[in-house]
């Protein structure tokens, strides 16, 4: 039994199953989040290349599948990073039940989080790239709706992705016709550096390569922006750690760590000042978002094991602030509202009842990292290391969550007077459910973060070429 043949061989079938079931959306989706949350259990319980009894039978699964000349491997370096992208993958596909995506979203969810499972499988990793540009063209269907002109986001994603991709090849067959391994003498080739600096950027949405995800913002379906919030920059994130690991990245090299600190703190300032000037909740939620993956940045550029612990749980966290955003804007049924006071449009993204605007408020505030949310406990604890040597760092993170919080609090005073408009969705109890776990689960990973340390220190010991 091979363990990559499994994983994709059940997703395949999820797939097949979705397809005949995708009229049927909550049908739909306990299947795909069942296929997706089964796979996630086998990923992160079954023991590799060595025989344990199952039932009275003895089972080995080996770690490694031969294919076309190339390897597709799930072992102790890849598989809590697999595990958790078919886990978040479930939980944004199951929830989405409580609002109607387009009917391929749940089979074109399960695929896109097995093209980006082999991304990180393959080997040589180089060939990633063709997994993430495929996985890039499928978003693009999830993206797109039938309403005309609501492609552009999808499309603006897919010439990035495109773009990074031939320049990360471009580079990797450059690092491999010159036979060397040592980062510190690789990046000295200007052309290397640019291209794999410009590559990465695209990846990790830094701008000016972050527009698509505003403008899908404000066109496409919630859930499908969670789902292209949270797995296309963890699939970026764990892409460049496996990069630099298989460069044997040194925590000496002060140069590259500090260039990297300098991009992130440049994406935070970039995102809040725009995100400052937005009209439109859901964009500003969007440019948080992007000062989230800055913020992510900068702690990878710590170069070390506490660096990139942070960056994994930043990561698990935006997580859980982008699901509970999503519960939240997908309970708007009515895009006609207005101010009966001041007589303007109210913004659409909003919902109409106090419960799920509620929960929206919560989400956008676990991304910027405000206090009390799941997104500040991993964010202060970096802002608590920089205070003794990165100025620059600190100062952005700090004005970005001062500048998201007053935005926050000024939609929330904007829209107070509004009151409930439609409350049909207050009196779904299953609904309801979901908005109050949402709340719950934002509070819960905000106040015990202790719950990711797990997670993170299996990721961090898999991770053993980034950790000396």
């Amino acid at each position: 039994m091979n363990a990559s043949l499994l994983t994709f061989s059940i997703t395949g079938i999820g797939i097949l199953v979705q397809v005949f079931t995708r009229k049927r959306h909550l049908l739909a989706s306990l299947l795909s989040s069942t296929f997706a949350f089964l796979i996630a259990i086998f990923i992160f319980s079954i023991p590799m290349d060595r025989a344990f009894t199952l039932m009275g039978a003895s089972i080995r699964v080996n770690s490694t599948w031969q294919i076309f000349g190339r390897s597709l491997v799930l072992d102790e370096f890849n598989r809590q990073a697999v595990g958790y992208l078919y886990l978040i993958g479930g939980a944004i596909l199951g929830s989405a039940w409580i609002s109607k995506p387009t009917r391929m979203f749940h089979p074109l969810g399960l695929a896109i989080l097995a093209l980006v499972a082999a991304s990180l499988m393959v080997v040589p990793f180089l060939f990633a790239a063709i997994f993430l540009e495929l996985a890039a063209i499928t978003f693009l269907l999830v993206l797109s709706t039938r309403t005309i002109g609501t492609a552009r986001s999808g499309l603006r994603m897919l010439i990035l992705y495109t773009l990074a991709m031939l320049a990360i090849l471009f580079a990797g067959s450059m690092i491999e016709l010159s036979g060397m391994s040592d980062l510190s003498v690789i990046l000295l080739d200007t052309r290397v550096s640019i291209l794999l600096a410009f590559g990465f950027a695209i990846l990790l949405s830094i701008p000016p390569f972050h527009a698509w995800l505003p403008m899908a913002a404000g066109e496409t379906h919630p859930f499908a922006i969670a789902l292209a919030s949270t797995v296309l920059p963890a699939a970026g994130l764990f892409f460049v750690l496996r990069f630099f690991g298989a460069l044997s990245l040194a925590v000496n090299e002060s140069n590259l760590l500090e260039i990297i600190r300098i991009f992130g703190a440049t994406t935070v300032w970039v995102a809040a000042l725009w995100g400052a000037s937005q009209k439109s909740f859901a964009k500003m939620a969007a440019y948080a978002t992007v000062s989230d993956l800055g913020v992510m940045l900068i702690a990878v550029g710590l170069g070390s094991e506490q660096g990139i612990r942070l960056a994994l749980a930043i990561t698990a966290a935006r997580f859980v602030g982008s699901l509970c955003l999503a519960i939240g804007l997908a309970n708007n049924s009515d895009k006609h509202r207005f101010n009966p006071q001041e007589g303007e449009p109210i913004d659409a993204a909003l919902p109409p009842n106090s419960a799920a605007r509620l929960v929206t408020f919560l989400g956008t505030a676990s991304i910027a990292g405000l206090p009390l949310t799941a997104g500040f406990p991993a964010k202060w604890r970096l802002l608590q290391i920089l205070a003794t040597g990165t100025a620059y760092a600190w100062i952005s993170i700090m004005v970005a969550m001062f500048i998201f919080g007053f935005r926050i609090l000024r939609f929330a005073q904007k829209y107070r007077s509004n009151g409930p408009v439609n409350d049909g969705a207050q009196s779904d109890a299953k609904i309801t459910v979901f908005l109050y776990a949402a709340i719950f689960l934002t509070f819960a990973f905000g106040l015990v973060p202790q719950v990711l340390n797990r997670w993170i220190e299996h990721t961090v010991m898999g991770l053993g070429l980034l950790i000396p």
